[in-house]
């Protein structure tokens, strides 16, 4: 554990200050459910989960404060009662108000050609993780950096936060807004690779653009290998978005054995993306009945053809 923060540490991550006003302006106006969500986590530090499922937030009447509810990690952190947690960017009714209008957005149900799919508060954690996951690139785009990730948007509230309290220890105020336990500063720590700079919005979209055309010459260097490294990582990327659709299906939402099995094939190509999902790695890691583990896999092809292993080859 600390030889990873350590790490996280050691890669620090340089964002300007400009590009995080303006992605907080421009998530908060793009309609889009990653366009806000990126914002409101910059504006609040929380989760995505949080944001997404687990989270609530009111107004405390006697200050004006926000009040968060609903943190997704207790172990080390608080109590499930809630607290205050400063915000950025906005005015605490402002953040209710557009988190509201997010809630909204998300948990809206649908229907895409003849399956119906599910608002994110139906869906398991493991649902929207996976319905999130290209969250990430639309922080990169929006904050202007190629290293940056959806979860990176809560290091940089926790800096910004910490500039705001010069007076206080840098680590007791990460941990404070964070929702870590007042011990668990080596937490706290692992939100410390980022450094906030001054830099121009101009400057910066320059430095993102050159940064994007060197990350394309190393991977025309590098050569054939990578591209289809590349091209099997967005294939696997395109299973899971299908998976997440199929999970609001009425012939896997109704079986808990197969709601079970898609779950953990989510998350096995989340986790791994070279991975391959067969019959026999599910048996082994589930113990789930053949017959529910072969109605899966048949649900799966029916829908969207044999994107998985095919039958009889494990």
């Amino acid at each position: 554990y600390r030889t990873a923060i350590n790490h996280k540490k050691r890669n620090n991550i340089e964002i300007a200050r400009s590009a995080v006003e303006q992605a907080v302006k421009d998530g908060l106006s793009s309609g889009t459910k990653n366009g806000m969500l990126v914002a409101l986590s910059l504006c609040s530090g929380r989760r995505p989960i949080e944001l997404y499922k687990t989270g609530s937030f009111d107004i405390n009447k006697k200050n004006g404060c926000l009040m968060f509810f609903g943190q997704a990690k207790l172990k080390h952190g608080r109590t499930g009662e809630g607290y205050e947690i400063p915000v950025l960017h906005l005015r605490a009714s402002q953040f209710v108000q557009l988190f509201k209008k997010f809630r909204a957005m998300i948990n809206t149900c649908g229907k895409q050609g003849k399956m119906q799919y599910k608002g994110a508060d139906q869906l398991t954690n493991a649902q929207i993780n996976a319905r999130i996951s290209q969250a990430s690139e639309t922080a990169r785009r929006m904050l202007l950096n190629t290293s940056a990730t959806l979860y990176l948007c809560r290091s940089i509230y926790a800096h910004m936060v910490v500039e705001q309290q010069p007076e206080r220890d840098r680590d007791t105020v990460m941990a404070d807004v964070l929702g870590h336990s007042e011990k668990d500063t080596v937490t706290a720590q692992s939100y410390q690779g980022v450094t906030l700079t001054d830099q121009p919005l101009s400057e910066a979209f320059k430095q993102y653009q050159a940064s994007l055309s060197d990350t394309r010459e190393v991977v025309t260097a590098v050569g054939r290998t990578n591209k289809k490294q590349k091209k099997s990582n967005a294939k696997k990327s395109a299973i899971v978005e299908k998976l997440a659709r199929l999970a609001s299906d009425d012939r896997i939402a109704k079986r808990k054995a197969l709601v079970k099995i898609n779950d953990y094939v989510m998350q096995a190509i989340n986790d791994n993306p070279t991975v391959t999902v067969t019959r026999s790695s599910v048996f082994k890691a589930l113990g789930s009945n053949r017959k529910a583990i072969n109605d899966y896999f048949g649900l799966v092809e029916e829908t969207y053809g044999r994107m998985l292993e095919k039958p009889g080859n494990d």
